[in-house]
């Protein structure tokens, strides 16, 4: 391998140190960073508080239906399972004839989106250029060099060290997605009162997750049970 081309090669993985360093940069400039955990965010339309209870503890029957096609019905009955079963003064009932308070949540829709870092490309082809300058500006100064070997190509090496920059940016920049998952639930809750007739509760929940390179049954799952654990909030008092 002449030296020219160690010189290449030696650059090249200098871009791509520098630019695994830097691409980790949101659209919006935040520092990829902070997705490596979900970010979990919750938003209720409206929050109530139930009336005491005419008996102890009180049975709860609860339907779960999931209109946006995605198959979470499942996760999110055994996350309210779950949630509920932690509670003394309430107990699951199958039966809603006998239930003190019922609970109907669906969800309504659901959405994933994905962006990019972008950065990768500016700061491979800068590190590439950057590279190639040095290269370039040490062949010029070497006399033998100057008078024996000097090309127009040497010129080019900081265009094509950019270049090789800007192939690894992109790489990196493809590899470094931030997803973002939208769950939206609408929560009825009927609780019996004393004269055996049911007061009716409503909220609606936005419930969004973001994470590097998300897994998006595991999101799924910690965001089902961050719903229920409201829910279960709300119906223990």
């Amino acid at each position: 391998m002449n030296k020219l081309l160690k010189n290449l090669v030696i650059c090249s993985m200098m871009a791509f140190s520098s630019a695994s360093l830097t691409t980790g940069c949101t659209n919006s400039g935040q520092h990829v960073s902070q997705y490596r955990d979900l970010n979990v965010r919750i938003n209720y339309s409206s929050t109530f508080q139930l009336e005491p209870g005419v008996r102890y503890p009180e049975a709860v029957y609860f339907s779960l239906r999931d209109l946006s096609g995605t198959g979470l019905d499942q996760i999110f009955n055994r996350q309210m399972t779950e949630r509920l079963m932690q509670y003394p003064n309430v107990y699951i009932t199958h039966d809603p004839r006998e239930a003190d308070i019922v609970v109907y949540a669906t969800i309504s829709a659901t959405d994933n989106r994905s962006s990019h870092s972008t950065t990768g490309v500016i700061a491979g082809a800068a590190t590439g250029a950057i590279a190639g300058s040095v290269i370039a500006s040490s062949r010029h100064g070497s006399r033998y060099y100057h008078h024996h070997h000097h090309t127009h190509a040497s010129d080019a090496l900081p265009l094509i060290l950019g270049l090789v920059g800007a192939g690894i940016g992109y790489a990196i920049d493809d590899s470094l997605s931030i997803n973002t998952l939208y769950i939206n639930t609408d929560i009825e809750v009927h609780q019996k009162n004393s004269e055996g007739t049911f007061n009716k509760y409503t909220t609606s929940v936005q419930a969004s997750g973001q994470q590097l390179n998300m897994n998006k049954r595991q999101a799924s799952e910690e965001i089902l049970g961050r719903i229920s654990e409201g829910i279960a909030q709300l119906i223990k008092h």
